[in-house]
């Protein structure tokens, strides 16, 4: 493995990056990416259609958040990321809210100024495999000095 793609180890288990993503092939395909980079992983769709089914969206503890790393999420289909009560930014909010470090696939993304910047890298357009790989882990390393 490059130094590129080791993942930083934690009590001799790789960190859990949740893939949050509503395009299965997108969402397996970063896991991939990832998996490959001795990471583990775990899938989410996403809020769907009835934002209801969604706990991050009701406020309600999710067991996925709960048990990632780290969260990387892809809300190029998700409204409002900017927009206070919109889906993207009660999922940004619930994830940050939850300590977790975030690294947002955005199209457009204005920082919201209520959190601390470095919980949030942000990648825009299609990333590619290192770029997704980079920011994990630099998100993972800035983790450890909050």
């Amino acid at each position: 493995m490059n130094a590129v793609s080791s993942p930083v180890e934690r009590a001799g288990s790789p960190p859990t990056v949740l893939v949050v993503d509503d395009d299965r092939t997108t969402r397996d395909r970063y896991g991939e990416w990832l998996e490959t980079a001795g990471y583990s992983v775990s899938n989410c769709p996403g809020p769907s259609l009835s934002e209801r089914a969604c706990l991050g969206m009701r406020g309600v503890p999710c067991p996925l958040s709960h048990a990632a790393d780290i969260v990387l999420l892809d809300s190029r289909r998700l409204s409002g990321l900017s927009h206070r009560a919109k889906p993207g930014w009660l999922l940004l909010r619930h994830y940050l809210k939850a300590g977790k470090p975030i690294v947002v696939i955005a199209e457009r993304y204005r920082p919201d100024h209520t959190f601390r910047p470095e919980q949030v890298a942000v990648l825009h357009s299609e990333p590619g495999r290192e770029s997704i790989l980079l920011a994990v882990r630099r998100m993972l390393n800035e983790s450890r000095r909050w």
